[in-house]
């Protein structure tokens, strides 16, 4: 099994786990309120954070999917290189965007080290840091992608690419 594949099963484990315990803390909360007529305050911030890196470890998942809204009516038109040749652009534009969005997580996760939340006490370099592990991922899928499209180039195949999965 590839690298990617076994790095997208760990991904989608996670995910499975921060479900997980976002619906048991909240749930356990909601019961001590209603029951018992007290709360953990904890739990409202760590399911906050555990929400946070659902959807950014989410997004990863999805990208290699190729899960995430596009319009491609003008793409469809074009000829199977010109569809190739989109791709590519659009796949360099993702990896500026990710590097981008990489140098900001990283200034946000040092201006936070040492920081820990309010209620929970939670290391805030951890919340912060999900954007450099998500940004590098995608990168990694990104590039894995256009690997594949630069060899079907190379190849003389210039069939649509499909999904980044295939």
């Amino acid at each position: 099994m590839p690298l990617i594949d076994r790095i997208q099963k760990l991904l989608e484990g996670m995910l499975v786990g921060l479900l997980a315990v976002m619906v048991v803390i909240v749930f356990a909360n909601v019961v001590l309120r209603f029951v018992f007529h007290s709360g953990i305050a904890q739990t409202e911030e760590l399911s906050r954070y555990a929400f946070v890196w659902l959807t950014f470890i989410g997004a990863v998942v999805v990208l290699r999917e190729e899960g995430h809204l596009g319009v491609d009516s003008y793409v469809r038109r074009l000829s199977p290189y010109g569809r190739m040749a989109c791709r590519i652009a659009s796949d360099l534009l993702i990896v500026v965007c990710c590097v981008l969005f990489f140098v900001g997580s990283w200034y946000q996760t040092i201006t936070n080290v040492g920081k820990y939340s309010q209620a929970a006490s939670f290391p805030m370099v951890l919340l912060f840091g999900v954007g450099l592990v998500a940004s590098v991922l995608m990168i990694l899928v990104v590039v894995a992608g256009m690997r594949r499209a630069l060899k079907r180039i190379a190849s003389g195949n210039r069939t649509p690419l499909g999904s980044t999965v295939d």
